[in-house]
C-alpha cells in the first residue's frame, strides 16, 4: 500500500484463483438484481470466517464492473481489511469522524471507481459512537454519492456494532464458513439482525472444500 498526497491509496490486491473471481462476479449478479439495495453490511457469525475479504473482493468486483463503489471499514474493534490491504490505522477514518475528531476522510484509489473509508484508530466505545445521530446521516448522504456503498462489520456474535449498522443500511450479506460455524449459531446471528431492525438478504459461503479453499456460495435468504 502507498498514500499519495494523503488522497490517493495505492493498492496491492492479492491474487485469486479464477474460481474464486467467478463466484464473487455470480455473487455481484445477484445482488445487482436486488431492487433498493445499495447499501450492503457485510457480516458474519464469528471471527475468522472471510467477511473482511470478502466485503473487498465484492466491492471490488462492482467497481471493475463500472459502478462507482465505496467501501468503509466499519470494523472499529479490530479491523482486519486494514491488515489483507496493508494499510495502517494512522490515516483518519470513520471513529475520527464519528468522534468529531475528524472531518469525514474519503480516500480514492489506484483502482478506478473504487474508494475507501478507514476505520481509523480504534475507540474505547464504538457502540457508542455509531448509535450516534451522524452515522445514519453520513450514510445517507454517501447513498447520494455512490452507486453501491459496502461496509466491514463487527461480527454479530462479538459485538453490537453489526446490528447498529444493519439499521443504516439496505440489506446485510452474512458470509458463512464452511464446517467452522454451527447452524444455530448462524440462525441466532440471523435473528438478531431482523429483531434489530435490519434485513439479511442472503449468505455467502466460504471456503466450501479443501480443494476450493476460498470458493463461494451465495443463498438467497427467503424470509427477508
Amino acid at each position: 500500500m502507498v498514500l499519495k498526497n494523503n488522497d490517493t491509496i495505492t493498492l496491492s490486491i492479492p491474487e485469486l484463483a479464477p474460481a474464486v473471481k467467478e463466484s464473487f462476479m455470480a455473487l455481484r449478479t445477484n445482488l445487482l438484481f436486488m431492487k433498493d439495495t445499495k447499501m450492503i453490511a457485510i457480516t458474519s457469525s464469528l471471527a475468522n470466517e472471510g467477511k473482511s475479504v470478502t466485503s473487498f473482493h465484492l466491492a471490488l468486483s462492482f467497481a471493475n464492473a463500472g459502478k462507482k463503489t465505496l467501501l468503509i471499514d466499519g470494523d472499529l474493534r479490530r479491523s482486519r481489511l486494514c491488515k489483507y490491504l496493508g494499510i495502517g490505522k494512522e490515516y483518519p477514518g470513520l471513529s475520527e469522524f464519528l468522534s468529531q475528531q475528524h472531518e469525514e476522510k474519503v480516500f480514492s484509489t489506484s483502482i478506478e471507481n473504487l474508494s475507501l473509508m478507514l476505520s481509523g484508530k480504534c475507540p474505547p466505545n464504538p457502540s457508542e459512537l455509531l448509535i450516534q445521530d451522524n452515522f445514519p446521516a453520513m450514510m445517507e448522504k454517501l447513498r447520494e454519492q455512490y452507486d453501491y456503498v459496502f461496509i466491514d462489520t463487527p461480527p454479530v456474535c462479538s459485538a453490537t456494532d453489526a446490528t447498529i449498522i444493519a439499521r443504516a443500511v439496505d440489506g446485510v450479506l452474512l458470509v458463512v464458513r464452511s464446517d467452522y460455524v454451527k447452524r444455530k449459531v448462524i440462525e441466532k446471528s440471523k435473528r438478531i439482525i431482523t429483531r434489530n431492525e435490519g434485513r439479511v438478504i442472503g449468505v455467502a459461503l466460504n471456503r466450501l472444500d479443501q480443494h476450493h479453499a476460498g470458493y463461494y456460495g451465495y443463498y438467497e435468504d427467503k424470509d427477508k
